[in-house]
């Protein structure tokens, strides 16, 4: 036996492997003046998944003959980030609808859609589905296509005069979910105002909505007794509801999907398993009356208290949140109302009943880099999925009868609109093809305006 250290070198053999942890052992023996000795040494393997990933995996489309968006560009990037093929298909085979055959991550996967000899008045889905050669990729990554086809241009704004006190956007049908008293969800078009087949959700009394970003699914909150309730929106048929931890004040929700998991954070402070509602084990500052997450899942903030956010495939998959950081104001921000993320994380914005205007920090700093026009008492702040910010005031202005500001995603103003009443705190939504602008006030009124495309 020599004194000499000997380096020895281990490299594990990742073919055919799918991402998470490994555990094993190496067992290293000497002899030692004619006698063996044996040692094991424990050895963990750690395998990130590989996979392909879009940010928005529903899509909508419309067809009008005076309003229409027939093309969306979705970027298609790899979690790991390197330059992987990808080929994209639509299914079932719909000749409406073409796509980008193939590409590279980090590239645009084009759709678009053909109106001609579809049905008027009708709602046409697709799902295109994203795979590669490259055997290291364990995921298939779909996009859900929704194409409304409008006999009708519709009027720049339609009212419905119903008391309601909460909406959520389909981001692939032209479709407003609304709830008021009771446990039942009305439908409406955002196009033609008229309503759908009512969903029954099974709740006593129907709370925050939201819904996945690939319109599969529609997430209620029963205020009675505290439980969120998934319902199909392929078939209206509610799931099984699962429990909110204790007895949150603000019972708020929002749907996010981060490195290809989806899950929802609630305002009890929890974070739910979108599929299965089992709770994950990383909890974050609770009782919040409002939660924004970006559309990419890298960051969530619940009022100013913000953190990152990441899914890993090891230890047998973990949602991570990172550490507690608050928003930096130079304004002094009072009375908070809503919050939204860009959709690539970069931006913060943040409404509050004082002052008069939105503001706007950095994603990375938290630091407030300026202000967006507004006036009293701002109340609402929305993304678009196609990057444009909106505002809302409960209020709005005396003098120029504005109450919603719109602006694109570098904070360029772009158009300003009126509505019936006073908005509802939080109470706005986009359609998801960015045409219609979705709001509750207290008219009471539920209003489709046109702010697109």
């Amino acid at each position: 036996m020599s004194a000499t250290p000997l380096t020895v070198t281990l490299t594990p053999l990742a073919n055919g492997l799918v991402g998470g942890t490994y555990n094993g052992s190496v067992t290293f023996t000497v002899q030692v003046n004619g006698d063996t000795v044996s040692n094991n040494l424990p050895v963990t393997f750690n395998l990130e998944s590989h996979k392909l990933l879009v940010d928005g995996n529903g899509v909508a489309l419309a067809s009008t003959p005076g309003l229409s968006k027939l093309t969306s560009t979705v970027r298609v990037r790899d979690n790991l980030g390197l330059a992987t093929n990808w080929t994209a298909t639509s299914s079932p085979n719909q000749s409406w609808l073409t796509v980008t055959p193939s590409g590279t991550a980090g590239g645009d996967l084009v759709l678009t859609a053909n109106p001609s000899g579809l049905v008027t008045d009708s709602v046409n889905l697709a799902t295109v589905t994203i795979t590669s050669p490259d055997t290291t990729v364990e995921n298939t990554e779909t996009i859900r296509v929704g194409l409304w086809v409008g006999s009708t241009t519709p009027a720049p704004t339609t009212a419905i005069n119903t008391a309601y006190n909460e909406v959520a956007a389909d981001p692939i049908r032209p479709y407003a979910y609304v709830a008021g008293a009771g446990g039942n969800i009305q439908v409406y078009n955002v196009y033609t105002g008229l309503p759908g087949t009512p969903i029954i959700s099974g709740a006593s009394q129907v709370g925050a909505l939201a819904i996945s970003h690939d319109g599969s699914t529609l997430y209620v909150v029963d205020t009675s007794t505290l439980k969120i309730v998934p319902v199909n929106l392929d078939t209206y048929v509610a799931g099984t509801a699962w429990p909110l931890s204790g007895s949150p004040t603000y019972p708020r929700i929002v749907y996010a999907r981060t490195n290809g998991f989806a899950f929802v954070l609630a305002g009890d402070g929890r974070v739910y398993d979108a599929t299965s509602g089992a709770v994950l084990a990383p909890t974050f500052f609770g009782a919040v009356s409002e939660i924004a997450v970006a559309r990419n899942g890298t960051l969530f903030c619940a009022e100013i208290a913000c953190r990152t956010l990441d899914y890993t495939a090891l230890r047998g998959g973990e949602l991570s949140i990172g550490a507690l950081r608050f928003l930096i104001p130079t304004d002094s921000p009072e009375n908070r109302k809503d919050v939204a993320i860009s959709n690539d994380a970069a931006r913060i914005y943040l409404a509050s009943g004082y002052p008069y205007y939105f503001l706007v920090f950095d994603g990375t700093t938290l630091n407030q880099l300026s202000t967006l026009a507004g006036d009293a008492y701002p109340n609402i702040v929305e993304v678009a999925a196609d990057g444009r910010v909106f505002g809302g005031a409960f209020f709005g202005s005396f003098t120029n009868d504005n109450d919603v500001w719109v602006y694109d995603a570098g904070g360029a103003p772009l158009t300003t609109r009126q509505i019936a009443g006073l908005l509802l705190d939080r109470q706005l939504k986009i359609s998801g093809d960015g045409i219609r602008m979705i709001t509750l006030s207290d008219a009471p009124a539920l209003t489709f305006t046109t702010v697109g495309p």
